[in-house]
């Protein structure tokens, strides 16, 4: 019997290399030629309507908060070789409650600033030529998650699937118990129309491996376990990558091409330690926000780029995204790079700086919602191995709903959640401990007698000092009376990472911050 599903999964596509005899079928709208009304009058996205001003923006850009909708435009022109095809649209970032409007008529809606989505618009622009799409945009930094404000801070994409397209394409790891041969379980689905999909693997140095085809119906969900014999691991030493192509077959000819890179790595938490391919792990970690002194939210992939090199040259191999999921390009890099990563829902301060949102049914779909894209947009990257559950809030029904979503959907990865302490002993907790900001002097037996105290029960969850050892970059006073107070930064780290090293069940710290944090107003 099926087990009954906590929450819906979203449908997020793998993003085509090819449809049919279209080779480049993804177009980047980033850029110029984006309009922006800050108060738009009734009916803003007919073209046509009055009291609507627009002005020329750029997008991505992060934009102050306001307390109204405001609206975005964009003249679309769908190419000629794109008709007969679905037309999709994907967005990787928009804060915080999106309408989406193509030549007047609404065409979807979505919650959520953070995390990757998609609008089929093929009924509104099934004729290509130009449209007029406009996206209205409101607000929502006291929903669930302070920095839910801003506009288009990520990229925009629009893409062409053909009529039969695959709707899914993951891939989990389990090895032996030698960690010598693995089974790579594959998850793959149609939509439109039935099929058949072809898989193939190709490794690091290019060889190509025919996994199988399969003859799908529409909608139908497929998984199958596949045997890897001594495959290259991946860790933050060998980021060994793999790639996943997926083809879509329709009567002789393939009509879609997909991949994803894949790691063979595993990782289990047994006691109060993680093994990740059986190994022992530590976490040297920091904690990042995206964050332009200019563009606020709205980085460039060579700004993700340089972030990441940095980390990894200096010997970083643990990244927090605090407090809310990263570019998709983050994760990439990450992947190819060899950093883990504790990937982080958009939740944060409930029941300090934000209303207690923890129990309350009305907002459930907030929580869960983006919770599950973040999950179905992250789950085959390697580098993830973490989801965070919120930051510095108060356990409640919404975030224990995650919690077993994360476990039911995706049980290959461990949660974690701040702060703990708020939970019951009755409840179920998450797999890991997160513990903010021990002082870098504590004995580390006493930080195992007061996490004891605080979970009523032997030390048998790993701890992991996610947020830990403030810099001194936001107090400027300090800074002004003592310019040297950096300099024994170094030192406290130092001493509070031997501690952890040679403390059983500690996972490992991660720094704040990363990179100083600034607030656009």
């Amino acid at each position: 019997m099926r087990e009954e599903r906590i929450w819906r999964r979203p449908q997020i596509v793998p993003m085509p290399l090819q449809t049919g005899k279209i080779s480049a079928p993804q177009i980047c709208l980033n850029g110029d030629g984006w309009k922006l009304c800050s108060e738009p009058g009734e009916e803003f996205w007919n073209r046509e309507a009055s009291g609507t001003v627009w002005e020329d923006t750029q997008v991505p850009m992060q934009r102050t908060p306001s307390e109204r909708e405001y609206a975005y435009a964009f003249e679309l022109e769908i190419p000629k070789a794109w008709k007969g095809h679905r037309i999709f649209l994907r967005f990787d970032g928009v804060n915080c409650r999106t309408r989406v409007f193509v030549d007047g008529r609404p065409a979807g809606e979505h919650y959520g600033g953070f995390v990757s989505w998609d609008c089929e618009i093929t009924e509104k622009a099934a004729c290509g030529g130009r449209h007029w799409l406009v996206l209205g945009v409101t607000d929502d930094p006291g929903g669930i998650c302070p920095f839910h404000f801003g506009g288009i801070i990520r990229d925009v994409t629009l893409f062409a699937l053909p009529r039969t397209y695959l709707s899914r394409l993951h891939a989990d790891v389990s090895f032996d118990d030698t960690y010598t041969d693995a089974g790579l379980t594959v998850y793959t689905q149609l939509q439109g129309g039935g099929g058949c999909i072809s898989l193939s693997l190709c490794s690091p140095s290019g060889e190509e491996i025919l996994l199988e085809k399969q003859e799908l119906q529409a909608g139908q969900e497929h998984t199958e376990t596949y045997r890897a014999a001594r495959p290259l691991k991946w860790d933050s030493e060998h980021p060994y990558l793999y790639t996943l192509t997926a083809s879509v077959w329709e009567d002789g000819l393939c009509t879609e091409k997909a991949s994803r890179r894949i790691g063979f790595r595993e990782i289990k938490r047994v006691g109060n330690q993680v093994f990740l391919n059986g190994a022992p792990l530590k976490l040297r970690g920091i904690n990042r926000h995206d964050i332009h002194p200019v563009t606020g939210r709205a980085i460039t992939h060579e700004l993700v780029e340089a972030d990441v090199r940095l980390f990894r040259e200096a010997n970083i191999n643990f990244i927090r995204t605090s407090h809310y999921p990263p570019r998709p390009d983050f994760l990439e890099l990450c992947d190819e790079y060899g950093i883990y990563v504790e990937d982080e829902t958009a939740v944060a301060f409930l029941g300090q700086e934000i209303d207690c949102r923890e129990n309350d049914p009305e907002f459930t779909s907030r929580f869960m919602d983006q919770f599950a894209e973040l999950i179905e947009r992250d789950r085959s990257h390697p580098c993830v191995i973490l989801w965070s559950l919120a930051n510095e809030s108060f356990w409640g029904t919404n975030i224990a709903m995650q919690n077993a979503y994360a476990h039911q959907e995706d049980p290959s990865r461990l949660t974690i959640f701040s702060y703990p302490i708020t939970q019951h002993e009755e409840d179920d907790r998450a797999d890991i401990w997160s513990m903010h900001y021990a002082a870098w002097d504590q004995a580390s037996d006493a930080l195992v007698d007061s996490f004891n105290r605080s979970c009523h029960e032997p030390l048998s969850w790993p701890v992991l000092h996610d947020e830990s050892t403030h810099i001194p970059c936001y107090d400027r006073t300090d800074q002004r009376r003592d310019p040297g107070v950096r300099d024994f930064c170094g030192e406290t780290i130092s001493r509070f990472w031997d501690k952890i090293w040679n403390t059983q069940g500690a996972l490992g710290c991660a720094i704040w911050a990363g990179l100083d944090e600034v607030w656009l107003a």
